[in-house]
């Protein structure tokens, strides 16, 4: 980032919606961080659990030792049931 001391100085309320929303969650110089890398495009936000789902499920794999099926599930927030399909589906 330039030298953009005068952010310091800059609230979230101050700005238009839908970005004093967005500045109060990650700080305005973070939201001027994004506006820099992406501004003039379109940016779609997904719903975190597939953004993340790839890098849970290969956490279960690594973690799994065949006799902490229910500790992963309250680890991961998945139902036993899901901890099994997964390492299911990596052995197939």
């Amino acid at each position: 980032m330039k030298n953009e001391k005068w952010l310091d100085d800059v609230s979230p309320s101050m700005l238009p919606p839908p970005y004093d929303e967005i500045a109060r969650i990650i700080g305005v110089k973070n939201l001027h961080k994004l506006i820099e890398a992406f501004g003039g495009t379109t940016l779609y936000i997904s719903k975190g659990k597939s953004v993340f789902k790839s890098v849970r499920y290969q956490r279960v794999l690594d973690e799994f030792t065949g006799y902490n099926c229910q500790q992963l599930a309250l680890k991961y927030d998945l139902s036993e049931k899901t901890i099994r399909n997964i390492v299911n589906e990596a052995k197939s």
